[in-house]
């Protein structure tokens, strides 16, 4: 007996092994738990039809609860036995709040999946919203609306559920009348009474409950989404005075739904309360938006902060009244003189009377309309003035990161609105937040398009460029490429701003160079007033010349080259030495300095210090070169030397000037100085001074030494530095490598040095020398 007990209690996932003998009972082991491997052993299936309907309540909660967890259409082929029984289970249980929610879920599960005739479904749905729980009553309704979601083409099944939905709308539970609400929201196109349905809505805007009213809202916006013809004009009144409502939830939906009104009716007319101005719908609909930027709560304020972006249309005048916390005229509408005039003439009165007081009696020339009543109607509430203005000041940082992206929104749709908007985003840089600094310099960029930075814009802006913030100032460096400067003065404080930035920070040193490659080619005629001054020339006397490697120099021919790619007239203005200066920055730096076709033709001319330009010389150097190859090739004994540093001294002197054969002559000169030196070290050899050991022929012979290792070391850039050469130099340069090394033997030789091991040294150094290069 107690065997059976345990096995009957024994969960779905362990097996307690237990022995039959009724003896080892009384005296039981241990007892074991035994995980089994086999997951029907574990989670023997269940079906739908194993819930019997006078079982214990646990036991068919239990039951049920498995089955929604496994695959319903599996009763797709008995699905009407399937819902006869849920039938039977809920008459047996409908006292049952748990087993009720299950077996709707379960009935939801199997309608949407086998896809059961409306009449059954209508039958079965309406018993179970008969349901005396009203929380069962609720969910059986919601079950109803999902049901509806998924048949669209079913009008029956939608008539039922406007059936339903009308006959507990008033029920004295607040979660049905919102299941009502929410199922009328989504089948009111299947009605042909809209206007009664929306009254019935409507009238749920003053429930007592929050959560009737959102329910109410929500289905307002339902309606709104699916058919806009269903709501009307007067239906945007109604729901204008929930923004006031005391929970916060309902004010969210409300200015959602007021949002979506004010487009939907954007173009008509209405009529200010007790006034007789009409003004849009969607203004309206955003001066109401705008007065929630005093909302109370966080959220609401930056709901209406996000909402006050999307609006598109908008009159420019309420726009510039969001960013001024002053009234303009009371906010009142005022009449021009001729609508007075004829306002007087009505009346029967004396067009002159309203010009001039005659003093005759006291206060018969006090102007119509002068003073100012608190009570007046106006045309928008103080609340909406200087809205943005509100949300920029507010003390969430969610808040002002949100008016920022609606003002960002709103200037890229009206450009003179952009203009007013500047100052008020420039003042966002000196946030206490870094996210809030980083979004308004992002926000400012988007709307760079439609705006220019004046001088006192750019002060606030360049002092941002000191912040410790790395992502901040690369920010600000978008920033001004995307900007448009109105000065020489504002060009010069930037350029300043930006050095000082590079000499702080050198590691921002690749943005600040895209930076000034950006503002240079958008202010090319402004930077044209400046080149003198950023080169430091003058017009009579030569200045010296920069290093090319100083980053701040860089920055500057950075700007200048990307404006004479805009304005090529600057070429007059430059010294020679930039000129080369060019060239090397161009193979350095090809994203940022560009290709200047202008500056390419002024390149094959050399320049004299003046500046003057003497005419193309590459075939006077080609000549150059001629001649001097056949100097070196007819070189006699007696003046050898001497030739060979000439012409070392004039290659060398040629490349400095004409950068287009700059390496041939480089080139030329190397070999040249390996033939210099080894003829050196022959005459060194050839004397026996070298066999003595007295100290004057120590310091020939390690002169000798030297210059062989400098000939080795030459030999290898020869071969390794330079592209392009003929097999047959490839090979002379390898047999001069030879040539020096069996000078280095003889040598060791002559001074009694272990030959075997400085062979060995040779030729490990060759290999280690030949690695490194391959790495290089």
């Amino acid at each position: 007996m107690l065997t059976m007990e345990r096995k009957r209690t024994s969960t779905h996932r362990t097996t307690i092994l237990t022995d039959t003998n009724v003896e080892q009972d009384r005296c039981p082991k241990v007892l074991k738990l035994s995980l089994s491997d086999s997951s029907s052993k574990l989670n023997p299936k269940v079906f739908l039809f194993d819930a019997n309907p006078h079982g214990s309540q646990a036991v068919v909660l239990s039951t049920l609860i498995r089955v929604t967890e496994g695959d319903i259409s599996v009763y797709c082929s008995e699905s009407l036995k399937a819902l006869n029984h849920i039938n039977l289970l809920w008459k047996s249980f409908n006292s049952n709040e748990s087993i009720c929610m299950v077996l709707l879920r379960i009935f939801q599960q199997l309608v949407a999946k086998c896809a059961q005739p409306a009449t059954c479904v209508n039958e079965m749905i309406i018993h179970f919203i008969s349901s005396k729980l009203p929380a069962v009553k609720s969910y059986a309704i919601g079950v109803l609306h999902q049901i509806a979601t998924h048949f669209t083409l079913e009008k029956d099944l939608h008539q039922t559920a406007l059936n339903v939905a009308q006959e507990h709308i008033n029920s004295i539970h607040h979660a049905v009348r919102a299941a009502c609400l929410n199922l009328i929201g989504q089948v009111v196109s299947a009605s042909s009474d809209h206007k009664l349905l929306v009254a019935m809505v409507l009238h749920c805007l003053t429930d007592g409950d929050c959560r009737v009213r959102r329910a109410a809202l929500e289905a307002m916006s339902t309606m709104a989404t699916s058919d806009s013809t269903v709501l009307e004009l007067s239906a945007y009144k109604e729901v204008s005075s929930s923004i006031y409502d005391d929970n916060e939830q309902v004010r969210i939906q409300a200015a959602k739904l007021l949002w979506r009104l004010g487009n939907l009716f954007g173009s008509k007319k209405i009529t200010v309360q007790d006034s007789g101005v009409e003004i849009n719908v969607l203004d309206d609909a955003f001066v109401k938006i705008c007065d929630l930027m005093n909302d109370t709560s966080m959220k609401v304020r930056m709901l209406a902060a996000k909402l006050m972006g999307t609006f598109n249309g908008v009159t420019f005048k309420f726009l510039e009244q969001t960013l001024d916390k002053k009234l303009m005229s009371h906010l009142k509408h005022v009449k021009s003189d001729h609508e007075r005039q004829r306002a007087v003439f009505q009346a029967g009165g004396s067009s002159n009377s309203m010009d001039w007081d005659s003093g005759k009696r006291w206060g018969q020339g006090i102007p119509q309309g002068g003073a100012v009543n608190k009570n007046e109607v106006v045309l928008m509430s103080q609340g909406a003035c200087g809205a943005f203005v509100h949300g920029l000041e507010d003390e969430y940082m969610e808040v002002r990161k949100a008016a920022m992206e609606s003002i960002c929104q709103l200037s890229n749709g009206c450009s003179e609105f952009a203009s007013h908007c500047v100052d008020f985003l420039v003042d966002m840089f000196n946030d206490e937040i870094e996210a809030v600094r980083l979004h308004s310099i992002s926000c400012l960029c988007r709307v760079s398009s439609n705006i220019t930075l004046r001088a006192d814009h750019l002060e606030p802006v360049l002092n941002v460029l000191k912040d410790k913030s790395s992502d901040i100032r690369e920010a600000v460096h978008g920033l001004l490429c995307s900007c448009q400067l109105t000065s020489t003065s504002g060009l010069r404080s930037t350029v300043d701003a930006l050095l000082g930035n590079l000499s702080k920070y050198p590691q921002d040193k690749m943005s600040v160079w895209k930076c000034f490659k950006m503002i240079g080619s958008n202010h090319a005629h402004l930077t044209a007033a400046l080149v003198p001054e950023l080169l430091s020339t003058h017009p009579f006397f030569m200045t010296s010349e920069p290093d090319v490697d100083d980053p701040a120099y860089i920055s500057v021919l950075v700007l200048i080259f990307n404006a004479t790619q805009k304005c090529s007239s600057l070429l007059a203005l430059f010294p020679s030495h930039v000129f080369r200066h060019y060239t090397y920055l161009n193979d350095a730096l090809p994203d940022i300095v560009p290709q200047l076709s202008a500056m390419s033709s002024t390149l094959n001319r050399s320049c004299d210090p003046a500046g003057r330009c003497q005419g193309n010389s590459s075939n006077v150097t080609e000549r150059f070169l001629s001649n001097t190859l056949d100097r070196i090739y007819d070189l006699g004994s007696c003046d050898a030397h001497q030739t060979i540093e000439m012409c070392i001294s004039d290659l060398n002197q040629t490349a400095s000037l004409d950068h287009m054969l700059r390496a041939p002559l480089h080139y030329v000169a190397m070999v040249c100085k390996c033939y210099l030196l080894l003829n050196k070290v022959k005459q060194a050899l050839s004397q026996d001074i070298m066999l003595t050991t007295i100290s004057p022929q120590r310091s020939v012979m390690a002169t000798a030494i030297h210059n062989l290792e400098e000939v080795m070391s030459l030999s290898y850039q020869l071969q390794h530095c330079y592209y392009g050469q003929q097999a047959e130099m490839l090979c002379s340069v390898v047999q001069l490598r030879v040539i020096t090394q069996a000078m280095q033997l003889l040598l060791a030789m002559q001074l009694n040095i272990d030959v075997t091991n400085r062979w060995a040294t040779t030729i490990f150094g060759y290999h280690t020398s030949q690695r490194k290069l391959t790495k290089l």
